[in-house]
């Protein structure tokens, strides 16, 4: 893989451990079969890209998606010389409840928080003196992406947007609502301090109108029960949406 040297959230686990998140990718392993499609959404570098391509095999379908500069220049890069291009696509774009283009806060150095969020870019700033430079990218709707690459099929989500999680599901109503995808996405509270009724409002979108029930993700690609109160207390907590039916 091509990482970034820069990078000081994600790029020393590769170096020590081979892998960043453990229970996210026994989680996408245990999920994934040869011959589904798999989209993963906020990608960088590409780790759980390879993973679920490598998953899916060459029956299966790839979509990661990803709007930061450099790191989705190496994004395409891993894919394409872990011989994954013909059934993996990458899409350098934002996504959202609306097409257009929209302003990407990247960071210096954790730059797997890049967020397209202000208050979250500012708090980075303030917390740990990140560095942050802006710059316009292009935002589709994940429900028009889908229905470019002719997917007949969602089996399975990655989703981490930074804050951007709300708008990003109200773009994908008929994705979600036609495929019922499962779902696996990170939840910081730090995002929803300033933006309570905007957690609120995600938690209601996938439980009420999606139909989903929400998990929290304890490791060995186990899951158990959560309600929002408890995930409101929570700092950071990985979750697997399911549809109820």
């Amino acid at each position: 893989m091509l990482i970034s040297g820069n990078d000081t959230g994600i790029t020393p686990h590769l170096i020590r451990d081979g892998y960043f998140d453990r229970a996210i990718t026994d989680m996408i392993q245990d999920l994934l079969e040869p011959g589904m499609t798999f989209l993963d959404i906020g990608a960088n570098f590409g780790t759980y890209t390879l993973i679920g391509a490598e998953s899916v095999g060459r029956g299966g379908r790839v979509i990661a998606v990803e709007p930061a500069g450099e790191i989705g220049f190496m994004l395409a890069e891993n894919v394409a010389m872990n011989g994954y291009v013909g059934m993996t696509s990458v899409e350098r774009c934002a996504v959202g409840d609306e097409p257009g283009t929209i302003t990407l806060y990247e960071f210096s150095s954790r730059q797997g928080g890049n967020t397209v969020i202000p208050v979250v870019a500012q708090a980075a700033n303030e917390t740990y003196g990140e560095t942050v430079t802006t710059r316009e990218v292009p935002c589709r709707t994940l429900d028009e992406i889908i229905a470019s690459h002719g997917l007949d099929r969602v089996d399975l989500m990655k989703i981490d947007v930074e804050g951007f999680e709300y708008q990003a599901f109200c773009g994908a109503r008929e994705m979600m609502t036609r495929y019922r995808p499962r779902v696996i996405m990170e939840w910081l509270g730090g995002f929803y301090k300033a933006r309570e009724e905007t957690g609120r409002a995600l938690w209601n979108l996938l439980v009420d109108d999606f139909g989903y029930s929400l998990r929290r993700i304890e490791g060995n690609a186990t899951t158990r029960p959560i309600t929002y109160d408890e995930l409101s207390q929570i700092e950071h907590s990985d979750l697997l949406a399911e549809p109820k039916s």
